[in-house]
């Protein structure tokens, strides 16, 4: 109903609101049980949902608490290995180990090269930065492997630990991370957790004394600089090209292998307590070495029985965890990561009081030294993770003055033509074969 009200010239309009029902509209109402059938199915679509949810959570914790133990076990095995072959520690490091790393990765390599998961893009990294990453963690075994058999467990494990020190300057340096006071206290505590527990090797008349102990502890810190070094190296490429890991792993291995046999020289460098070989006895060396692998002794002083067996279970352990880390950084979190690596540090020192597992490296208790070391050392890390590191902005002097520096050395250019590669896949002009048109 509307009243018009002329005046003017213009015109007033007003609307009155009806009180008239309005005509029946068949298309304005919904089937009532259909309606109830949605809702049935939307509350079952739901539930599934949270089933999933929960088989997901259970799943991710069981290959978590199985990632934990394979970890664990692998690194008492690989210390006991060292202390097995500790008059062929150039053959353990630097062949046997390279080697076992190869015939893990390949055949996955392979299979995933088949199905077509590792595409021509990812074959296209160039191959002298696997070379880098080859020769980086050849170093960083051949020299842990020495100190290895000379100190006990505890102290491997949180030598270990201190590549965090390493591995957080070389992030701050090539990755450009910024830490804050949480990062700097963890690290300060893993620190003081391993200057406690490697006091005894330097008190006088304390027990595991020895006047070597210095140079043990040292070549364990310097072996983290090449692995520190190879860490940030991969996480780098890992993330800017997405490189299988699988792929990355077995390039490594091959590069790894190929330096350790060009590295044989280290065998003529004498060190306390450890074999030296003269340059007429290499044959004899490397023979024996190989006896030693399958249980021979040659020397008075060899512990090689059942070193096959103990090396096929490392290589099983080392395979399962390998696998595993992968499927809790794709399905779990950085939380989850750490609460991990905190469990496998004490798994690990409790692992050397079992003799069957432990074997030579087998010591009957921990000192309080240890479980000093291990409390500090868990907060170290849990303090260290309590906040993400933030990476640099490009605007940030310190950024740019290494950006500088490196496009001074030539060594952007190299990044810049891997970039143009990498374009050139992502536009899809290369054909079947390869071949850029």
């Amino acid at each position: 109903m509307t009243r018009q009200q002329g005046g003017n010239g213009g015109s007033i309009q007003t609307a009155f609101y009806s009180t008239e029902a309005a005509e029946y509209d068949p298309t304005g109402y919904v089937n009532d049980d259909r309606l109830l059938s949605e809702n049935i199915d939307d509350n079952n679509n739901e539930n599934a949902d949270k089933k999933k949810k929960i088989t997901d959570s259970v799943i991710l914790y069981a290959v978590t608490v199985i990632m934990v133990l394979a970890r664990s076990i692998d690194f008492v095995l690989f210390v006991r290995m060292t202390k097995k072959m500790k008059n062929y520690e150039y053959m353990l490091a630097d062949v046997f180990l390279s080697l076992g790393f190869c015939f893990i990765s390949w055949p996955v390599t392979w299979f995933k090269m088949a199905r077509g998961s590792i595409d021509k893009k990812q074959r296209a990294f160039p191959s002298y930065k696997f070379i880098a990453m080859g020769v980086l963690d050849s170093l960083g075994n051949i020299i842990s492997t020495i100190p290895s058999a000379f100190v006990s467990g505890p102290v491997n494990v949180l030598m270990g630990q201190s590549v965090v020190l390493v591995n957080m300057i070389a992030s701050f340096i090539f990755l450009h991370f910024r830490y804050n006071i949480f990062h700097i206290s963890g690290v300060i505590l893993v620190l003081a957790g391993i200057t406690i527990d490697i006091f005894p090797l330097f008190a006088n008349g304390a027990a595991g004394d020895d006047p070597n102990a210095w140079l043990w502890i040292l070549l364990l810190f310097i072996s983290n600089i090449p692995m520190a070094a190879s860490n940030v190296y991969k996480e780098k490429y890992l993330k800017e090209a997405n490189l299988d890991v699988f792929y990355l792993n077995s390039w490594v291995a091959i590069y790894q292998f190929i330096f350790g046999l060009m590295s044989v020289f280290t065998v003529y460098i004498v060190l306390p307590d450890s074999p030296h070989v003269e340059p007429k006895d290499m044959y004899n060396y490397i023979w024996n070495g190989i006896k030693c692998f399958f249980g021979v002794n040659s020397e008075l002083t060899d512990q090689c029985d059942w070193f096959w067996a103990v090396f096929m279970v490392f290589i099983c352990f080392n395979m399962t965890y390998n696998i595993l880390i992968l499927v809790v950084f794709k399905r779990g979190s950085s939380t989850l990561a750490v609460v991990a690596s905190v469990a496998r540090l004490a798994l690990s020192n409790f692992g050397f009081l079992i003799k069957p597992l432990a074997g030579e490296a087998y010591q009957p208790s921990l000192s309080w030294f240890d479980i000093i070391a291990l409390v500090l050392l868990i907060l170290g890390i849990v303090v260290y993770s309590a906040t993400n590191e933030k990476v640099a902005g490009e605007s940030d002097y310190l950024r740019r003055f290494y950006d500088y520096c490196f496009s001074c050395c030539g060594l952007r250019k190299k990044e810049k033509r891997y970039e143009i590669v990498d374009d050139m896949y992502d536009n899809q002009n290369f054909d079947n074969g390869g071949h850029y048109h």
